[in-house]
């Protein structure tokens, strides 16, 4: 992958199976791709640095998950008026869908460079406290600079956000709160990555540092 900075197109060839990228795209124009209908979500994409040079298909990439959940909603929408006998599902109702928890689910939060294992360790703790009616909808890990042994986590679902923190000898201990209880949630960046505060309602204060800066922005975006 080149060096050269911007968002490279892949398109693999049938026949040869060889790699073809087109770029650079700046982040702009690939919004205006994928509002326009131009890109769609299985669409492959590689960056020198939000993607590490890996090849992820575009709904896996944090940064454009506004973007296709409202190209597909508004996709959606017009397939309605087109259709009147369909059903319109308002935000509310979609919200308190239960979605299934596959891995092919899971695999936009892998986006970012997020270890799909970890990621895939992580989910299977999340299942196991969830209630049939909640779903999850972001979850980062933490990225100490030097040794990220058993690495904290946040999770947010529709219902509560939630910070998990791994003990030794495989112990975990995790703090959570539904989004009614809690205050405010902050964010702070520095060299070495970010830290998420959350404030609860009660004046309690917890946190969880060395976040990759796009997972963090993703958190406090959604919270």
């Amino acid at each position: 992958m080149t060096t050269q900075d911007g968002w490279y197109l892949v398109k693999i060839e049938s026949s040869s199976n060889q790699k073809k990228k087109l770029g650079p795209f700046t982040t702009k124009q690939i919004e205006e791709m994928a509002t326009n209908g131009q890109l769609k979500e299985t669409d492959l994409k590689a960056h020198p640095r939000h993607t590490k040079g890996k090849i992820i298909e575009l709904k896996r990439i944090a940064l454009f998950f506004d973007i296709l959940r409202s190209t597909s909603e508004e996709k959606r929408l017009v397939a309605t008026i087109q259709n009147p006998a369909q059903v319109v599902t308002s935000p509310m109702e979609l919200n308190h869908q239960p979605q299934s928890r596959d891995e092919t689910g899971i695999g936009r939060f892998m986006a970012d460079g997020q270890d799909p294992a970890m990621i895939l360790k992580l989910n299977e703790r999340v299942e196991g406290i969830c209630t049939s009616d909640e779903q999850a909808l972001y979850m980062a890990v933490q990225s100490r600079p030097i040794v990220n042994f058993a690495p904290d986590a946040v999770v947010l679902t529709n219902r509560r956000i939630i910070i998990f923190r791994q003990k030794v000898l495989g112990r975990l201990k995790f703090v959570d709160a539904l989004w009614l209880q809690v205050e405010n949630v902050h964010m702070s960046e520095d060299f070495l990555g970010s830290t998420v505060s959350i404030q609860g309602v009660n004046g309690h204060v917890d946190q969880v540092d060395y976040l990759p800066k796009s997972q963090a922005r993703k958190i406090y975006r959604i919270a």
